[in-house]
C-alpha cells in the first residue's frame, strides 16, 4: 500500500470546480442558447477573397460569462457529450449556412468548414446522420469540408476510416484543424 500528499492551491481548487460546473452546466447551456455559433472567414491572403467560412462554438453564461471552448470543448469529450453537442452544432452550422447563402450571392465554392471531434467520427453511422442533415438543409456536399478536430485519442477504430472515406466519396472535403497541436499523423488521413 502506498500513501501519498496531494497539495491543492486556491488556483487549482478553482480550475477543479469550474471544470465540474461546465460538466452539470453544459447540457443545460445547449437547450437554453448560451451555446452559439459564430463565423470565422477564410480569406486568401493574396487576393483578399472570402473562400469559405468556419463554424465555432462559444458559450456565454448568464452566470459565469464567457466560457473558453478549450475548456468546454474538452470538458464535452471527458464526460461524453461530444457526440450530443457535435450533432447539434453541425445542425445549427447547416442550418444557418442555408439560410445565409439564400440571402447573399455566394460563389461556388464557397466551403463552411465544421469542427468534428474524432469521438464523432468512431461512431458507426456518423457519415449517414452528416449527409441526412446536409439534405434537409439542401447542401451540397462540395460546400461543406469536415475539419477534425486533433485531440489525443486513443483508440481510432474503423468506423472512423469508414466516415472519412464516405464522406469524401460524396464530394465533402477533409481536413485537419490545428494541424500539429495534437499527436495525429498525417498517414492517419490518406
Amino acid at each position: 500500500m502506498f500513501s501519498e500528499f496531494i497539495f491543492c492551491d486556491d488556483a487549482k481548487l478553482n480550475e477543479i470546480e469550474e471544470n465540474i460546473w461546465i460538466a452539470r452546466n453544459i447540457r443545460h447551456a445547449m437547450e437554453i442558447g448560451e451555446l452559439f455559433l459564430v463565423y470565422q472567414p477564410i480569406v486568401d491572403i493574396n487576393t483578399r477573397a472570402i473562400l469559405g467560412a468556419e463554424a465555432l462554438c462559444r458559450w456565454v453564461s448568464a452566470e459565469r460569462g464567457i466560457i473558453s471552448p478549450l475548456k468546454f470543448i474538452t470538458i464535452a469529450e471527458d464526460i461524453g457529450f461530444i457526440n450530443e453537442l457535435g450533432y447539434q452544432i453541425i445542425k445549427t452550422a447547416m442550418g444557418e449556412f442555408r439560410h445565409f447563402s439564400q440571402r447573399a450571392s455566394l460563389k461556388d465554392d464557397f466551403l463552411l468548414h465544421i469542427n468534428v471531434s474524432p469521438w464523432q467520427l468512431n461512431e458507426p453511422h456518423f457519415h449517414e446522420r452528416f449527409t441526412t442533415i446536409m439534405k434537409e438543409n439542401g447542401l451540397k456536399a462540395n460546400s461543406l469540408c469536415v475539419e477534425i478536430t486533433e485531440t489525443v485519442i486513443e483508440r481510432i477504430n474503423e468506423h472512423f476510416y469508414l466516415n472519412i472515406e464516405q464522406l469524401r466519396k460524396q464530394g465533402v472535403r477533409i481536413s485537419i484543424d490545428d494541424f500539429g497541436t495534437g499527436f495525429v499523423k498525417p498517414e492517419t488521413f490518406l
